[in-house]
């Protein structure tokens, strides 16, 4: 799911098409640049960068879109973020919940036994990253 989500500020009172197409094109761009920093001030010898869209988009009155190279992993996404959810209600609940740092988060996301899980996977469809 990316460490953070894409959190898209608009207002579905006032807020117009334009305007959120707007957002969402400038928020995306926004995020690939940011992840683009993360990699860059966490990365070690050797590591290559992943795409660096966001997995998961947040619209206040519309709501979550996830995204993925296909249906199946957006979906991924989806459930993964919804976890993430529930864990923090618990932890809010017991307490305080405490997120990983940047570079913690880093050593989960490129970890060389889930880099060798990602070659594992089918190869890509005909139509991925296109719908």
């Amino acid at each position: 799911t990316k460490m953070t989500p894409l959190y898209i500020e608009w207002d579905p009172a006032s807020g117009t098409r334009e305007t959120l197409i707007q957002s969402v094109k400038e928020g995306i761009a926004a995020f690939k640049a940011e992840y683009t920093a993360y990699f860059e001030r966490n990365k070690n010898e050797g590591d290559v960068m992943f795409e660096a869209a966001p997995r998961v988009i947040l619209i206040p009155g519309i709501g979550m879109f996830n995204t993925g190279k296909s249906r199946a992993n957006a979906q991924v996404s989806g459930a993964l973020y919804h976890r993430a959810i529930a864990v923090m209600r618990g932890a809010t609940a017991l307490g305080s919940f405490v997120s990983l740092s940047e570079n913690e988060s880093y050593n989960v996301e490129y970890w060389p036994l889930e880099l060798y899980k990602l070659t594992l996977a089918p190869a890509e469809t005909e139509f991925s990253r296109k719908i």
